[in-house]
């Protein structure tokens, strides 16, 4: 039981969640109370033997040269919590700030870049969606764009956005006058 809960802890679970797969897994019902004393007897605290500093640095630079650019340190520190790291969440804050100023910087100002793609021409890819905010009064607005040119290839207002048939019917009802939107 002492190896499950070491195992446990160390992928960054909390005690219930500790508690509740001892429960499912191993069939082992223990108490909050005692969960803690088995923690403390196995010298597993979560504010104390932080991993060193340096290993919390890579981390982050290796992060930060793909998609982790753009995100900010809350969402570091979860890559962190992943990755098997005991860190707070302030160091995590201090460490973005330092080793990227100007991400930082720009998501303080909300100038975040937008992700890029090329289309390779008019038609080739369409962008779905639906808006839900005047559900409520049963109204669902539907819509598609070109990614390429941003053209509105369609909009219109529905009863439900939750029903895939709408949409089917929709791209139906399209495809059947395309030679309209061919252009």
């Amino acid at each position: 039981m002492e190896k499950c809960i070491r195992v446990y802890f160390e992928m960054g679970l909390d005690n219930m969640e500790i508690l509740a797969l001892l429960a499912k897994n191993h069939h082992c019902i223990v108490s909050y109370r005692h969960s803690k004393q088995i923690l403390k007897k196995l010298r597993l605290f979560r504010r104390k033997h932080y991993t060193p500093r340096e290993d919390v640095v890579a981390i982050i630079k290796d992060n930060i040269k793909g998609s982790g650019r753009l995100h900010g340190y809350r969402w570091m520190f979860m890559k962190c919590r992943q990755a098997c790291l005991t860190i707070q969440k302030e160091y995590v804050r201090i460490f973005m700030q330092i080793i990227n100023p100007e991400g930082v910087e720009m998501r303080q100002k909300g100038r975040s870049h937008r992700r890029e793609y090329c289309s390779k021409g008019p038609n080739f890819i369409w962008h779905l969606d639906s808006y839900d905010k005047l559900k409520p009064f049963g109204i669902c607005i539907h819509g598609c764009i070109d990614g390429f040119s941003r053209l509105i290839i369609w909009l219109e207002a529905g009863q439900t956005c939750s029903d895939p048939r709408v949409f089917q019917g929709i791209l139906s009802t399209i495809f059947f006058r395309s030679e309209d939107l061919w252009w």
